[in-house]
């Protein structure tokens, strides 16, 4: 029998608040970084679009995993129907709510200057004329911006459900008690989650190669559902902790190998034919450096940051309405400082301060409100935390199963 997790993990609220704050750092500096984002800075700096690009190898993937092992909690508290009506409602609301008052903005910032409120309230109206939506996930950004996350999750913790309720069952508890037993030897965590990834991203990623279409949503899917495996035994955080200077170890030796072999054109996916040995070999270094990287986050959380205090409190409840307006207001902040005749380091830490600053504020705002706390997938009133409900903060109990 699979000996569930029942005490307080404050380390998952924890990795909830630095994730969403890192990923608000990643936007601002994809403002100066080398490529087109929604505002871009004149002069670039190859030293932020180096951060930028380590942080996305691991950063989405880290979101989805805490989104799965959430659902643990959740399925503790409540039956599968009523956790798929409330994860309806919970990202639902502030996605439907988004699309209509964020993208809209976003849009008109993005392709217009200077800056009127006539015209931004006309791209209210023209907007959705504008927008060609195709079955591909992939142009979801196109409308969505940065809301793309919560329809992602939304879709993959419906069509996961049923194999999460199994995972609950007396057969899915067998076969999490045999993963428990692969991850306590040497590797073990490394095989869980790198192979899944690894298969997947090698099968799909040469027919769906843009971001966010099939091949990443299969791998997000394979992350929330180890998050949901990780988080169901605690013998499984017990391996987290003990391989935590192995973690690193691989962290690191898989990112100087893959930005050597990046750097020396052997490996970059588009060089070589599809499903051919440097394909799969690209594909496959991709996934290790990914899950390598999570893995050693994991780690941070479950050996440094699992106490009460108030980064996990904030962490409990506000990294879903963090996450839904750090990105407008980096795009509006922006658009108007990108303009300023200073240096390009003064404009980042202009819009960096500005817009964490500003988006805690507004937060703070959200939290007192018990209307704002219902559109930004929060409880109406605030309820005593249990461990977690990474990006979606249900506060599910933790009685015993």
């Amino acid at each position: 029998m699979v000996a569930a997790a029942t005490g307080r993990m404050y380390w998952i609220d924890a990795l909830k608040a630095v994730i969403v704050i890192g990923i608000a750092l990643f936007h601002v500096c994809l403002v100066f970084s080398p490529g087109s984002w929604v505002v871009n800075n004149a002069q670039r700096s190859t030293i932020l679009g180096g951060f930028a690009a380590f942080t996305f190898q691991w950063g989405i993937a880290l979101m989805f995993l805490l989104a799965g092992a959430a659902t643990w909690f959740g399925l503790r508290s409540r039956g599968a129907r009523k956790f798929a009506s409330s994860r309806v409602l919970r990202l639902g609301v502030p996605l439907v709510l988004g699309i209509a008052i964020l993208s809209p903005l976003q849009n008109y910032v993005e392709y217009n200057r200077p800056l009127e409120l006539g015209g931004l309230l006309r791209n209210y109206v023209t907007f959705w004329g504008s927008i060609p939506i195709t079955w591909s996930p992939a142009s979801a950004y196109g409308y969505l911006y940065h809301l793309w996350f919560l329809s992602h999750l939304l879709a993959i913790s419906l069509v996961t459900l049923p194999i999460a309720v199994w995972l609950r069952s007396r057969a899915g508890r067998g076969l999490i008690e045999r993963l428990v037993l692969i991850a306590a030897a040497p590797g073990g965590l490394l095989l869980l989650g790198a192979l899944p990834l690894a298969v997947v991203q090698m099968a799909l990623n040469a027919r769906f190669p843009s971001y966010q279409d099939w091949s990443d949503i299969a791998a997000w899917s394979v992350l929330y559902l180890i998050g949901f495996i990780l988080i169901s035994d605690p013998r499984f955080t017990e391996a987290l902790r003990r391989r935590g200077g192995d973690a690193l170890l691989g962290a690191a030796a898989a990112s100087v190998l893959n930005g050597i072999f990046f750097l020396s054109g052997a490996l970059p996916g588009d060089a070589h034919p599809e499903y051919s040995p440097g394909y799969l070999a690209n594909e496959a270094l991709r996934s290790l450096n990914t899950w390598v990287w999570v893995m050693f986050f994991l780690y941070l959380g479950a050996r440094w940051l699992n106490s009460d205090n108030p980064l996990t409190r904030w962490g409990a409840d506000m990294p879903m309405p963090f996450y839904v307006l750090s990105h407008p207001v980096i795009v509006v902040l922006a658009a108007y400082v990108v303009g300023w005749d200073i240096g390009l380091w003064p404009k980042f830490i202009a819009i960096t301060v500005a817009s964490i600053g500003l988006t805690v504020v507004l937060c703070e705002g959200v939290r007192r409100s018990r209307a704002l706390r219902v559109v930004f997938g929060l409880s109406a009133v605030a309820r005593p935390r249990n461990t977690g409900g990474p990006m979606v903060p249900w506060r599910a109990s933790l009685r015993p199963l």
